[in-house]
């Protein structure tokens, strides 16, 4: 069991998350997180970027479900394209990957950190 965060990034030249897109690749990662857990800090949590080009989900899953080629694969038959394009249009990042929580939270922190402009608006 692993609980920790992963971020899910469109580059530039991948392909577009209309508003559909997004929705799916949510309840992709929905699927594969365990959702029946009691504790709400090991809820199944997103928080999108302003942009909306990039998402990190924190969740609680069994940690093969979140290897590369297991969650992209399950995102793109989502999404009815081939898996080699949308892993080539996206980055995948598990924060801390075989990591605690806190590690994994810590490197989400320090990401966030480097991005901030991408995921703070301006006051």
């Amino acid at each position: 069991m692993w609980h920790g965060y992963v971020l899910v990034k469109r580059k530039v030249q991948g392909p577009q998350f209309t508003p559909a897109a997004r929705l799916a690749v949510r309840a992709t990662m929905r699927e594969l997180a365990l959702l029946h857990r009691r504790q709400p800090a090991e809820r199944f949590q997103v928080r999108e970027s302003l942009d909306g080009e990039a998402v990190i989900y924190e969740l609680t899953c069994n940690a093969s479900f979140l290897t590369p080629g297991r969650a992209i694969g399950a995102v793109a038959r989502r999404l009815g394209i081939s898996a080699t394009v949308l892993a080539a249009g996206i980055d995948y990042v598990i924060f801390a990957e075989g990591g605690t929580w806190a590690e994994s939270a810590a490197a989400c922190r320090a990401y966030l950190a480097e991005h901030t402009a991408d995921w703070e608006a301006a006051e």
